[in-house]
């Protein structure tokens, strides 16, 4: 489960200040009645925009009668959106408390899906949060490009020894 403090991808913060994209995160709050499967979709409203989740975190299931946290690999979810086929998380505490990044695209076409399952006798309530950047679609070859410009920066970097890395480094510093 996919807990703690979410970080907004710090090359992400021009794209916002520019207009080309804008930040929103959604919490919602989910029954699931015992022995059942409830499936749930984000998507953007039209076929023009384009939401990019970077962050999913669950609070932890609790019983609906009692609010105690429910115990049991019995409650999971699967999820699934446009660059993973299907992907299988089990309900319980994350040992790091790690919020793990998922750069999920959902477009309408092809939302994000999260199916929580509930094989207990128990009425189980959940908080889910999707944390994401909508943009438009005709903005995507744009982004690429810049996201390839990032990842190449990143891939010359990790080439350099760390010599020329501490030079690039103190030459940035002298010349602030």
């Amino acid at each position: 489960m996919s807990m703690g403090t979410v970080n907004i991808p710090w090359y992400i913060f021009p794209l916002i200040k520019l207009g080309y994209m804008k930040f929103w995160h959604s919490t919602a709050y989910y029954i699931i009645p015992p022995h059942f499967k409830r499936r749930i979709e984000w998507s953007p409203a039209d076929e023009d925009t384009i939401y990019h989740v970077f962050a999913m975190t669950f609070g932890k299931p609790r019983n609906y009668e009692t609010g105690e946290i429910v115990y049991t690999d019995k409650v999971y979810f699967y999820h699934r959106w446009r660059e993973c086929v299907w992907h299988y998380d089990p309900l319980v505490e994350s040992i790091i408390q790690v919020v793990y990044p998922h750069e999920a695209t959902a477009t309408i076409r092809e939302p994000l899906e999260i199916l929580f399952v509930n094989e207990t006798d128990t009425i189980v309530i959940m908080d889910v949060s999707i944390w994401l950047f909508e943009y438009k679609k005709d903005f995507e070859p744009m982004l690429n490009e810049y996201l390839e410009g990032v990842f190449n920066f990143f891939r010359a970097m990790g080439k350099l020894k760390v010599e020329e890395i501490e030079g690039f480094i103190k030459t940035a510093i002298i010349r602030r």
